[in-house]
């Protein structure tokens, strides 16, 4: 730390010497390493590099040890100097560049750009005509890059903070899969790897077989590629028999807990959560309570009249790791429902995590802007690592709110967000300190 005595680099406890003057017991407690990242992002350029060398030491220790368990724990509790922004494309979700709104300028209206994505080895000559983001974490990012026409795709695997990336081969051929019902995640694995981006990952593609009168050939449909192998595995279909009515609304964003991917689903009869185990491949339907808010079919209802109702989901977490909650925002709060940890049943009331009357008070400009309209909240992305929600009111911008303090952290009142597609958000990977320092754009953690 700064003005710290000695040389050292490690950022480890030592317990005290024993009072009655025994042998000490030497066994050094390492800070977790979302302590060190808070400190790291209030700390000078020079601490920082001492916190990223220590983390580059200890998890190459925790790959080689077979004992010293406490030496790098995991912790419960997020980290929100990870959180540097949030993609955006155009109106359409596709665009011939990447932006994305740099949490760590001072005033939040950077738009930084991401650079230009090569086309894939086997397509050589295709020229890159569109880039949409499908999803992010870990400080991976996954892409569909496009040429000329729907058949020329590809998908490509990117490090913003070195600016490597890995395309993989073509997807599988799915004749029964429509477009609109195909969603990607991207998993990112621990430690290092030999592949292009220097990580493990996995892009995982589903797609969600909702037939008429609950015929039990409902089932979701997932196909797995995985670096480490380089190639696509085989299709896999798993039963959901107890997702019930048609008319389905899948959420794009997931939320990845551990080996468990998660999907809100809205069908015409009911409220649903799905949380498939990647590893078991193995789906679990569970309901939400009846009480669980929806907008009413009113017919020739306008927008902003009474009898018009819409809400805005989101799945997030309260805590790193956590049970899974629901976010439902409307025109007065922002509200969660939670799950219980230990029988997964969803509880009958939400808490509000947010009221209309706090967005005003965080900034004079956006309460005269809402108390003269009706726009309701619209919920966009949750920063799984980080703990941050993102969410956007018309006319006032974007808004961080940190689920951990309940509060607003961040306002981005750039007049270009209004006309921009939010597909996700962007947390730096710890890893990613050490070749970031010297770089321009991705430089530096949030400091919040």
């Amino acid at each position: 730390m700064p003005g710290g005595g000695g040389g050292g680099d490690d950022v480890l406890l030592r317990s005290p010497a024993p009072a009655g003057g025994g042998r000490q017991q030497r066994h050094p407690r390492w800070l977790p390493l979302d302590v060190v990242a808070a400190i790291a992002a209030r700390s000078d350029p020079a601490t920082l590099v001492r916190c990223a060398a220590t983390w580059a030491r200890a998890a190459a220790s925790r790959r080689t040890r077979a004992s010293s368990p406490a030496s790098l724990r995991d912790t419960d509790r997020f980290v929100l100097p990870l959180l540097r922004g949030h993609l955006t494309t155009g109106p359409t979700g596709y665009n011939d560049r990447l932006s994305m709104l740099d949490t760590a300028t001072a005033d939040g209206t950077r738009f930084v750009g991401i650079g230009f994505f090569p086309p894939a080895p086997d397509d050589d000559d295709m020229p890159v005509e569109g880039i949409e983001p499908l999803d992010s974490r870990g400080g991976l990012l996954l892409v569909r890059l496009t040429g000329r026409g729907e058949l020329h795709r590809a998908l490509r695997v990117c490090d913003l903070a070195t600016d490597r990336s890995q395309a993989l081969p073509s997807e599988p051929a799915s004749d029964h899969w429509a477009p609109q019902n195909v969603h990607y995640v991207l998993l990112v694995g621990d430690g290092e790897s030999g592949g292009a981006v220097g990580r493990p990952f996995r892009v995982l593609k589903t797609n969600l077989v909702l037939t008429k009168h609950n015929s039990p050939q409902r089932r979701l449909q997932i196909q797995i590629f995985s670096s480490e192998l380089g190639a696509w595995g085989p299709l896999t279909e798993i039963p959901t028999p107890n997702l019930h009515g048609s008319g389905s609304s899948r959420h794009a964003n997931p939320l990845v807990v551990g080996d468990v991917v998660h999907w809100l689903c809205l069908t015409h009869t009911g409220s649903y959560v799905l949380m498939l185990r990647v590893g078991a491949a193995r789906v679990t339907v569970t309901t939400l309570p009846a009480s669980f808010p929806r907008a009413a079919a009113v017919p020739h209802a306008r927008p902003g009249s009474s009898s018009h109702v819409q809400y805005s989901y989101l799945l997030a977490t309260t805590s790193a790791g956590g049970s899974p909650i629901v976010l439902v925002a409307d025109d007065e709060r922002i509200s969660a429902w939670p799950q219980s940890a230990h029988t997964k049943i969803w509880k009958q009331r939400p808490w509000v995590v947010i009221a209309k009357e706090a967005i005003l008070r965080f900034d004079d400009k956006v309460g005269e802007r809402l108390e003269r309209t009706t726009a309701r909240v619209e919920l966009e992305c949750f920063a799984e690592r980080s703990g941050a929600v993102l969410f956007r009111i018309s006319k006032c911008g974007f808004f961080w709110l940190d689920l951990q303090s309940m509060k607003i952290v961040r306002r981005f009142p750039n007049p270009r967000s209004e006309r921009t597609k939010v597909p996700c958000s962007y947390e730096m990977g710890l890893s990613s300190w050490v070749p970031t320092f010297s770089r321009g754009t991705l430089a530096a953690p949030i400091v919040m």
